[in-house]
């Protein structure tokens, strides 16, 4: 018996090595068949990397560098750095007129508009607002751009043709971020400290209404349609989703930690929200209102935009001095909030500025606590629940059957 009893475990645990491979293949068969595959470039730029944005052609990308008061040029065709430009003290927003032939760029360590000539990539006017700017929009007509002077509780008017200040709306606490809806007649102003959202109407340039919104909001996005807004709440990593015809939050989307950021798909049928703790984007469904996908981008993920054909996310990442170029290519199935697919982090290069790296990053399936409503519907009766279910079944045959053949021969 002592002699016996060693070779039937071997062998019992042959049998049950062979049952795990086994059910190992069945998991492997049941990744979602909506899994995307993203193609994560990094691409060094300048210290502090804080916002960004595309030309109107897609064909260029601003990146913000507080770390060196400088604005970084993209070649986003090459997704190589072509060019820096010197701005004022800590620049925080940047953002291309309608039209492309300029870009504001919003210097936080004064009160000062740095206007970029976008074809000698030059500085070419500088346009005092109030203290500490933050946020810049302009209007879909081009002919005026908005600030959020955060030290100031207000949002300065600047007439484009003029470059001078012609109008200063009072509005919340610290008010960081501001966003147009797509046919020009309002703006939403992320207020940091009060928690919440002043409504300005562009007519009559005031304030007509204020939306109550979660801890410490950093900024706003509205979708393509502009049914819809996204604020993003840091404090409390979510975002509320408010209806604009109603004024109000319907909804809350929790996401990564400390999320900074949103932007939408031209399509306007997915949004994605950088995490600054997590270091990554969560990829909401927008008709669903859920996180289906996690893409894993540089240090601190401050700020992300979508060029015009949506076919390329760019996020700015604080933490080292990087831009990650997402390729958002999608499936031709629709994505399902069933499945969560979590990239893993890229590796950033540390040589020269120009120099890029392309990481192609195979998705696989994320049971974070982050996205709690995906655990939720990963307990449905999905394709992988029932490979799973037969792939134990497989095990427990096997295991037995092997069980009662070393009995025998005890």
């Amino acid at each position: 018996m002592q002699v016996l009893y060693p070779k039937r475990f071997h062998v019992f645990m042959l049998f049950t090595l062979i049952s795990m491979s086994l059910l190992g293949s069945c998991v492997s068969y049941a990744s979602p068949a909506n899994a995307t595959q993203y193609t994560v470039n990094s691409i060094n730029i300048g210290l502090g990397a804080y916002w960004l944005a595309f030309s109107p052609s897609g064909t260029l990308a601003y990146v913000t560098n507080q770390g060196s008061s400088s604005v970084s040029i993209i070649d986003v065709v090459n997704g190589t750095l072509i060019h820096s430009v010197k701005v004022g003290l800590s620049p925080y927003g940047v953002a291309f007129s309608p039209s492309g032939s300029v870009a504001y760029v919003t210097n936080g360590g004064g009160t000062a508009v740095s206007v970029i000539n976008t074809t000698t990539s030059n500085v070419v006017n500088t346009i005092t607002v109030g203290s500490n700017p933050s946020g810049i929009a302009f209007s879909p007509s081009g002919k005026f751009a908005y600030v959020t002077n955060f030290d100031s509780q207000s949002v300065s008017v600047i007439n484009v043709t003029s470059s001078k200040v012609v109008g200063t709306i009072g509005v919340g606490l610290s008010p960081f971020w501001i966003a147009i809806n797509p046919s020009g007649t309002l703006a939403y102003v992320v207020n940091s400290n009060s928690n919440n959202v002043s409504v300005i109407s562009l007519a009559a340039n005031k304030v007509v209404g204020s939306i109550n919104v979660g801890s410490y909001p950093n900024s706003v996005a509205f979708s393509p349609s502009g049914a819809i807004a996204y604020v993003t709440n840091s404090r409390d990593n979510d975002v509320s989703v408010i209806n604009v015809s109603e004024g109000k939050v319907t909804a809350t989307i929790q996401v990564g930690g400390a999320p900074d950021a949103a932007a939408f798909a031209p399509s306007g049928d997915l949004a994605y929200v950088t995490n600054w703790d997590d270091n990554d984007v969560s990829v909401i469904n927008v008709s669903e209102g859920k996180v289906v996908s996690t893409i894993g981008v540089g240090t601190s993920p401050s700020w992300i935009a979508i060029n015009p054909s949506g076919t390329l996310a760019y996020t700015s990442n604080y933490g080292d001095g990087t831009v990650s170029s997402i390729v958002l290519a999608q499936p031709s199935v629709n994505v399902s909030s069933t499945s969560t697919v979590t990239t893993a982090p890229t590796t950033t290069v540390a040589q020269a500025p120009a120099a890029n790296t392309t990481t192609s990053i195979a998705p696989q399936n994320s049971n974070s606590s982050t996205q709690p409503m995906h655990q939720a519907a990963q307990q449905g009766g999905s394709p992988s629940s029932y490979l799973l279910i037969l792939g134990a079944v497989v095990v427990v045959i096997i295991v037995a059957a092997g069980y009662l053949i070393v009995s025998k021969k005890k």
